[in-house]
């Protein structure tokens, strides 16, 4: 099957709907995935309205971001998939639009809970990445100088950028 050619046939037909099926548990996969990083991020915010100490909130921070990073990368990985299966079927499916219209719908669906759920992390990080700024500017009696990029602001802020990088290529 080349690529910018409508499949044809029913066994090609068959391959369409095969591969429509792997976008929706992709689709799935990168929701849990989602769920999964706006859980942690909220976590974040909790940890960081803490009383713990600076030291303690940051060592959460660092270690709640390395989590959160496996999750990012499932996102990606689903992301490049989808691009993958879409360059193989999209003729098809520009071609017969009405023949796969149960799975397109539920695909669509699925991007809309996605993209939801995108917007709900962004402002979260936002919240909490004003959170850090504020705490890292923060300096009790006796508390050594933090420096201007702690680690675990350095670490979120790679983690967010991965993340938006690859929301400006895919979304959905």
């Amino acid at each position: 099957m080349s690529e910018g050619r409508a499949i044809e046939g029913e066994n090609d037909m068959d391959q369409v709907e095969v591969k429509l099926n792997l976008i929706i548990d992709g689709m799935k996969k990168k929701e849990a995935a989602l769920r999964e990083a706006a859980g942690i991020t909220e976590n974040q915010s909790t940890v960081l309205d803490s009383a713990l100490s600076k030291d303690e909130i940051l060592a959460f921070i660092v270690t709640m971001n390395r989590e959160k990073q496996q999750h990012i990368q499932t996102v990606i990985n689903c992301d490049h998939l989808f691009e993958r299966i879409l360059k193989e079927i999209g003729p098809s499916l520009d071609a017969n639009p009405d023949l796969y219209k149960p799975q397109i719908g539920e695909i669509q669906k699925m991007i809309r809970q996605v993209m939801d759920l995108d917007v709900a992390i962004r402002v979260q990080e936002e919240k909490n990445s004003d959170k850090m700024l504020k705490l890292n500017r923060t300096i009790r009696a006796g508390d050594p100088p933090v420096a201007k990029q702690s680690p675990a602001i350095t670490d979120e802020k790679r983690v967010i950028k991965a993340y938006e990088e690859n929301s400006k290529n895919y979304k959905g």
